[in-house]
C-alpha cells in the first residue's frame, strides 16, 4: 500500500484523500481518480472510468466494466510501476476534466 500511495502522491502532489463507498478515494478538484483497498494478501487500485479509458496491453487490469478497473498487487515485486504511473495521469486528467465541467 505504501508503494501505491507513493505512485498517486507523484501523480497528483495535491490530491485529497477521503472515505467513499468504505474505501480511501483520492480527488483532485473535487473529482475522485483513484481508490487504494487493502486486503490481507493484496492490494487493489481502483480506476474510475468507463471501458476503455486505461491503456491495458498487459491485461494487468481487472473489472473493465461500466464503472471502471483495478489493479490486484499480490507482492511488491509484481508492482508494475510504469503502467500505474501512466493509468494514473490519465484518471488524474479524466478527474481535472470533470471538475472543470461542472463548474
Amino acid at each position: 500500500m505504501e508503494a501505491l500511495h507513493a505512485l498517486v502522491r507523484d501523480a497528483a502532489p495535491d490530491a485529497t484523500a477521503a472515505l467513499r463507498w468504505g474505501i480511501p478515494w483520492c480527488a483532485v478538484d473535487g473529482e475522485p481518480f483513484c481508490g487504494l483497498a487493502g486486503f490481507r494478501a493484496h492490494a487493489n487500485l481502483i480506476l474510475p472510468g468507463p471501458p476503455g479509458t486505461f491503456a491495458d496491453p498487459g491485461g494487468l487490469l481487472s473489472g473493465e466494466g461500466k464503472t471502471g478497473a483495478h489493479l490486484k498487487v499480490r507482492t511488491l515485486a509484481e508492482l508494475p510501476r510504469a503502467a500505474i504511473r501512466g493509468w494514473l495521469r490519465t484518471a488524474v486528467r479524466a478527474a481535472r476534466a470533470r471538475a472543470r465541467a461542472s463548474g
